[in-house]
């Protein structure tokens, strides 16, 4: 689905923030084994799921909390 029919279907707003990609060199600053593990979930894991309850009771009890899709 395509973030703009997501966030129509849902009433959401939808954040971009740019964010600095790996120099494919490697070293202790660089996060090449994060980049890997987060292919592999992307390849055979499954779907992440939110649960509202995993929200905090001043979030959680609003009657009609926004909905807010981050994809950074």
């Amino acid at each position: 689905m395509s973030c703009d029919a997501l966030a129509t279907s849902h009433d959401m707003q939808i954040y971009w923030r740019e964010v600095k990609g790996l120099s494919r060199v490697p070293g202790t600053d660089k996060d090449l084994i994060a980049d890997s593990l987060a292919k592999q979930g992307a390849a055979v894991g499954t779907p992440w799921s939110f649960n509202p309850l995993w929200l905090p009771d001043s979030v959680s009890s609003r009657s009609n909390p926004p909905r807010v899709c981050v994809v950074t």
